[in-house]
């Protein structure tokens, strides 16, 4: 049977597609928003108050079959029918006033209805477990106040999965948008008939009221509020088990706990859970300090203020995991190494990596935009958030170097993409069913919000002491005193960057994080105090493979009287930086190759802080783009390059920055 935080996940999914399929079509800002998912009866769902609706049956077909309904106000339907086929504002007005679902109206409607059901069909095929596909048939008027609970009309008795959503279109709020499908159409587990939960026995605790107490008392509670309060004690039952290893007289394990929810505490084999040294409390204060460093690394990479925000730790299992809802993820994996080996796990919305990752490679915001609303999470954009997934590992790994009381390093291996409501909790895939730790904070770039960005840790990895609640203690929220502070600190942390550590020192932050096993040498912070340059005057260095290349670039330089110093791709860089101060270097090769990018890597640490790298060559890819910008270039130059190419070049990274160095 499929899981109702499965079927949510992908109904949140596919409402944010029918909100952007909707919006393209009208051409209008469309909102979907207070999201809501509930299990009724047939009756429960006809005692909400209705205005007269417009109810569009939708034929269910593959592994489940059946009809589900979406229902949507009547007048609201005329509204968006009418703006789709761009009638004058006064004659929506008036058509509004007085709705009729007839000709032309409800044909403008039906296509809006399509294009709603299409989005639902395209979330679930690629979302949910087993495959369903949705077919609109017909549309016809509901007045719920006249509806016979007892009948076959509009749709027999029975327990419906019902997803809600407010509608707004641009200032304007709308209706509720309501989709209702029978259980078994989406393979959920019909729940127990009231009968049975009011013959139960009187229950022998009265610490918290199940759904069948609920009945018995003679309140009213759908068979689906007994199904949602019950799965509601199963994850606390859940979450105490795994915040609790040390108390295994009293809670079983999280797999045992998810085996059989419903019975007495069990006594859990002994090593059920790996007894740690390090308190709970040191392991979330050092990922609070991690999440600062990612976010103040990845802001570097990409030029842009990116924050970490409402941080949350939690000890789960795998089950647990894949329980919380997630969209589709880029999930990048961490070799672990030191006093424990073993793999950890960065997990982000593909969404959020293909965002990252094409700000990363510079990609005009248009086609940012339509990648990310394709979430296509192809090869060149796996390669562009390895990068960043590279600077996260390293961020954090830097922290745990600092501050982690065992020695624990991590190196990012595999990106992989990963649908989570398409996980087998009991399979190997994306890894292996057991316990663990997670750190998770709301990523958001320049106060826009993203989704999850999740720490995902094998307990034993990082040998955590969990806490064990006191006895009768509320459990705390999560994050709510540490995350509340971080966030502040955090966005803190941002603002206090100055413009002298822009794009070069963005991006050489990345080559140094991103080379510190291979080439601590030359990524360790620059030169040392007692190197430095016989001459302090701000120098551009010119690193050109042959002489023509040499004259475009330094033609352009000499003519604005900026001090250069030009070498070839055979001269000692190095050597140079003892003599001259470089505040800022362009490398022109006739083919963009590793000869290039091997000197790429020399040339960073002897930059002066901040300063910018250009690379020029011909025949950019996007692959050699990134490559580029993963070696310190701030920015490219296709070669061959006229002169007012070059000057514009220099004037946008070079010109103000040895001015002000002057």
């Amino acid at each position: 049977m499929i899981k109702q935080n499965v079927v949510d996940s992908v109904l949140k999914s596919a409402i944010g597609k029918m909100q952007d399929e909707a919006a393209a079509l009208i051409g209008e800002e469309i909102r979907l928003s207070e999201l809501s998912f509930n299990t009724h009866s047939k009756e429960s769902i006809f005692e909400i108050p209705r205005d007269k609706c417009a109810l569009s049956r939708l034929e269910a077909s593959g592994d489940f079959s059946g009809e589900a309904y979406l229902v949507f106000p009547l007048k609201d339907a005329v509204l968006l029918g009418a703006k789709l086929i761009m009638l004058p504002e006064e004659e929506i007005a008036e058509k509004v006033k007085n709705p009729q679902f007839d000709g032309e109206e409800a044909d403008a409607w039906g296509e809006v209805a399509n294009i709603i059901v299409g989005a639902l069909t395209a979330s679930i095929e690629e979302l949910f477990p087993k495959k369903l596909h949705f077919k609109r048939t017909v549309t016809e008027p509901l007045i719920s106040t006249k509806v016979d609970v007892e009948s076959d009309a509009p749709f027999p008795p029975g327990n419906y999965h019902v997803a809600t959503a407010k509608v707004g279109i641009g200032h304007k709020e709308l209706g509720d948008l309501e989709l209702i499908f029978p259980l078994e159409v989406l393979g959920m587990e019909t729940p127990p008939a009231p009968s049975a939960a009011a013959e139960a026995p009187p229950a022998e605790k009265t610490e918290s009221k199940t759904a069948g107490q609920s009945a018995a008392n003679g309140e009213k509670t759908s068979p689906g509020q007994q199904s949602t309060a019950q799965n509601s004690e199963e994850r606390a039952a859940a979450t105490k088990v795994a915040a609790a290893p040390q108390e295994p007289a009293r809670e079983p394990s999280g797999e045992e706990a998810a085996a059989s929810p419903a019975e007495p505490a069990s006594e859990p084999e002994s090593g059920d859970k790996p007894a740690g040294t390090i308190p709970q409390a040191t392991v979330n204060k050092i990922l609070e300090t991690a999440f600062k460093e990612i976010a103040k690394d990845v802001s570097d990479l990409i030029a842009q203020q990116v924050t970490c925000e409402k941080l949350s730790y939690s000890a789960l299992s795998k089950e647990e995991y894949f329980a919380l809802p997630r969209d589709k993820a880029a999930m990048a994996r961490m070799a672990a190494s030191g006093e424990a080996q073993g793999e950890a796990y960065l997990l982000a919305r593909q969404k959020d990596a293909i965002l990252l990752g094409g700000k990363l490679i510079m990609l005009p915001e248009d086609e940012i935009e339509a990648k990310v609303k394709e979430a296509n999470f192809g090869e060149e954009d796996r390669d562009a958030y390895g990068e960043v997934a590279n600077i996260i590992t390293g961020s954090l790994t830097k922290i745990l170097d600092d501050l982690y009381p065992r020695k624990l390093h991590l190196k990012r291996t595999e990106v992989e993409a990963i649908v989570p409501t398409k996980v087998d909790v009991d399979g190997s895939d994306p890894f292996a069913p057991g316990q663990f730790y997670l750190g998770s904070c709301k990523l958001a770039l320049e106060g826009k919000e993203l989704g999850e960005l999740d720490l995902l840790f094998p307990l034993d990895l990082l040998g955590i002491k969990l806490d064990i609640p006191e006895s009768g203690a509320e459990p705390k929220e999560k994050g709510s005193t540490t995350a509340g502070r971080s966030a502040g600190e955090g966005l803190k942390e941002g603002q206090k960057r100055t413009e002298a550590a822009q794009e070069g020192s963005r991006r050489q932050a990345a080559v140094h994080q991103n080379q510190a096993e291979d080439s601590k040498s030359a990524g360790s912070g620059g030169r040392p105090a007692e190197t430095q340059p016989a001459d302090p005057t701000p120098h551009v260095l010119v690193v050109a493979e042959n002489d023509e290349l040499a004259a475009m670039i330094c033609t352009p330089l000499k003519e604005r009287g900026l001090p250069y110093r030009c070498l070839s791709f055979k001269d000692d860089v190095r050597q140079c930086a003892r003599e001259i101060r470089i505040s800022g270097a362009i490398l022109a090769m006739s083919e963009v190759a590793d000869q290039g990018f091997a000197l790429a890597i020399k040339v960073c640490p002897i930059l002066a802080e901040g300063a910018p790298m250009i690379i020029a060559g011909p025949e950019w890819t996007r692959t050699l783009v990134l490559k580029a910008v993963r070696y310190g270039a701030c920015d490219i130059l296709v070669t061959p390059a006229g002169a007012e190419e070059v000057q514009a070049k220099i004037d946008e990274h070079l010109a103000e920055r040895l001015a002000a160095n002057q």
